[in-house]
């Protein structure tokens, strides 16, 4: 397979969010592997988490972001202004600690973020997929729409991944949210011949020319 690995064209917008076809897909290690690819191109990058569900430490994605990516832009109260201990949607972790969910609050937290870094390129990963409720009448995509932004689409070659995938890209054409790229996150060297021709069915239905591979990692 072909990979485009020239990441130049990211450079073209101020902020991406990044979402995935799943949970455990690999969106934090795209993130971390997409910021550092900038840097290297010499932009600032910021990074934000609207909401962290399944936190037993606090911000313990910012702390992997940071962690694997020194140089990047964090602030801890804008970068990620919600936080929950159960591994769930955010719309159920905050029933569970009887707390609410502010849209607005996500959205202020997502502007002074940009005024914070005007220069910088910012990520916003999401928690699970499009369609995960932020609150019982607002999802992901609601939230992505309204602040805007073009998505980069994480996805893996998993039996059943073309149907997620294309699902995701069709929701994404619905809603007329621009898709700025594909990323196939592999945890291994070798792809199968079914995983191969899982990704290629992807690309060849969908017409997407962006797509990189990045290696999943595991959160340590």
């Amino acid at each position: 397979m072909d990979i485009k690995q020239n990441l130049n064209f990211l450079l073209k917008k101020k902020s991406y969010f990044i979402s995935g076809i799943g949970t455990g897909i690999g969106k934090t290690f795209s993130c971390i592997y997409l910021a550092n690819q900038l840097i290297n191109l010499g932009k600032n990058v910021s990074y934000m988490k609207p909401v962290q569900t399944g936190a037993e430490d606090e911000f313990p994605d910012l702390q992997i972001v940071k962690n694997k990516c020194p140089k990047i832009l964090i602030h801890r109260k804008y970068s990620c202004p919600y936080t929950f201990k159960i591994p769930a949607s955010p719309y159920f972790a905050a029933i569970c600690e009887n707390r609410k969910i502010s849209i607005n609050k996500i959205k202020n937290s997502y502007r002074r973020l940009r005024d914070l870094y005007p220069d910088s390129t910012t990520l916003i990963e999401g928690a699970g997929g499009l369609m995960v409720p932020i609150k019982i009448n607002f999802l992901f995509i609601d939230l992505i729409r309204e602040l805007s932004l073009p998505v980069i689409l994480v996805a893996s070659p998993y039996l059943g991944a073309i149907n997620h995938t294309l699902l995701s890209l069709f929701l994404l054409k619905k809603y007329k949210v621009k898709l700025s790229m594909l990323v196939f996150s592999i945890n291994k060297n070798e792809l199968s011949k079914v995983e191969e021709n899982t990704l290629e069915t992807i690309l060849k239905i969908s017409k997407t020319k962006n797509y990189i591979i990045v290696p999943f990692q595991k959160s340590e």
